[in-house]
């Protein structure tokens, strides 16, 4: 029985992947030129994946009025904004983990973070030139921006903070749906889910930490997910309280703190929708595209029309 359903899950994940719904940062060939990277990328900027709870971007508390519109969300990003958060160069990365945070409770990155248990804390990007930039942790976005430094989430610097894991989720609306075909592929391989990762341009670092997060709600939350699947379930239940589904809530409770205490960015900490509708509480009130280097000016509809020396 296991085995079946063990088969069951693959099957649900790989079957998209054989289609060949993933793209590669990393391995594009020289040849390629840049007008067709920006073409394969547009082809994954997809809007309608992204849910909200009633009229609301987020679930809003009981009698909590929506943030909008004081607050609205980015919700399209042009290829070019991709292209440039995938080209600029960090001068501080993280190295990949050498422990399992979920079975190592003395796990840590190196180098190591800094600020994490602060609720103020956030991760800017510090320019040194046009298109490089250190990632630093600061105890609150009033201390970044007095130091000169941009914004791009809420919480400390993690491994998925640089610009290319920004790129990689402003290009993949439904990391949900693209997390099972990783996630299925780990089961099997750890090498082949952190790869299936990478492919959808994920640093190193991070596509570490995504794939150890998968593996470890695959194996806490496998019959829970299964039952969900095999229901049909939606993401969330119908407004006003858009309850995570079975499979989605035992993924949050089992994996969720380590996930984000380590990757730092995630999409409700960048500032951004997904296919699951997050708690209005938990959504930064930030917009990617500010965290663009200065020197760009962006038009009306997103796309980069001026670039101008610092």
């Amino acid at each position: 029985m296991f085995f079946r359903a063990l088969h069951f899950v693959a099957k649900l994940g790989l079957e998209r992947d054989f289609r060949g719904d993933t793209f590669d940062f990393g391995d594009a060939p020289e040849e390629l030129n840049k007008a067709e990277r920006l073409q394969d990328i547009e082809t994954l900027v997809r809007a309608d994946a992204l849910q909200g709870c009633g009229d609301c971007f987020c679930i809003t508390e009981e009698e909590e009025p929506c943030p909008s519109p004081v607050f609205e969300p980015e919700t399209v990003f042009s290829p070019s904004t991709i292209e440039t958060f995938i080209s600029l160069k960090l001068l501080n990365p993280f190295k990949d983990l050498q422990c399992n945070p979920y079975k190592d409770s003395q796990c840590s990155t190196t180098p190591p973070q800094q600020y994490v248990d602060k609720h103020e804390a956030v991760c800017a990007f510090k320019y040194a030139t046009a298109n490089t930039y250190s990632l630093v942790s600061y105890t609150s976005a009033a201390d970044a921006a007095a130091d000169g430094a941009l914004v791009t989430h809420n919480g400390a610097c993690g491994l998925c903070s640089t610009s290319q894991d920004l790129a990689a989720y402003l290009a993949h609306p439904d990391m949900t749906s693209e997390g099972k075909v990783c996630a299925s592929k780990a089961l099997f391989s750890s090498a082949w889910g952190k790869k299936c990762y990478e492919q959808l341009g994920f640093s190193s670092p991070c596509a570490a930490i995504w794939n150890l997060d998968g593996t470890h709600t695959g194996r806490s939350c496998f019959w829970t997910c299964i039952r969900s699947v095999a229901k049909g379930e939606p993401n969330n239940g119908p407004p006003p309280e858009c309850q995570l589904n079975a499979c989605l809530q035992c993924d949050e409770e089992a994996a969720g703190p380590i996930f984000q205490s380590f990757a730092g960015r995630t999409r409700r900490r960048s500032g951004l929708m997904s296919a699951i509708a997050r708690g209005c509480a938990d959504f930064a009130r930030l917009h990617p595209s500010d965290a663009l280097p200065p020197s760009l000016t962006l038009a009306a509809d997103g796309s980069i029309i001026e670039s101008v020396a610092m």
